[in-house]
């Protein structure tokens, strides 16, 4: 049985200031800006935010979805990405470069199965 390739990419995100963290708008903004610079094509979107805060947020994808959890009170965040498009190390730095540029100097852990 021929399987189609997958990549499921978990990015734990600490430091994440607390009220970055809560804004659904910045989530947004953080997964629209991965999923285009890697060029993937958004279908839909859902975003939640919880009372008192905390967000969890996904983009389905057309090569499949992205989706951000977070975790104010533990200044954490998780990204995780499955993708059927090719993931390389080009790919990887686009998505880091990503959530830098829109979260600032936050602590990485990045964790690649293909």
């Amino acid at each position: 049985m021929n399987t189609p390739s997958t990549t499921n990419v978990l990015i734990r995100i600490n430091g994440l200031a607390a009220d970055d963290a809560g804004n659904p708008v910045l989530m947004r903004t953080l997964l629209h800006d991965i999923s285009s610079g890697l060029g993937l094509r958004s279908l839909n979107e859902m975003f939640h935010q919880f009372d008192p805060r905390g967000v969890t947020g996904v983009l389905l994808l057309a090569e499949s979805h992205i989706a951000v959890h977070t975790w104010p009170e533990h200044n954490h965040a998780i990204v995780e990405l499955l993708t059927c498009k090719p993931f390389g190390v080009t790919e990887e730095g686009a998505l880091v470069a990503a959530i830098h540029r829109n979260l600032g100097n936050v602590t990485l852990t990045v964790v690649i199965n293909r």
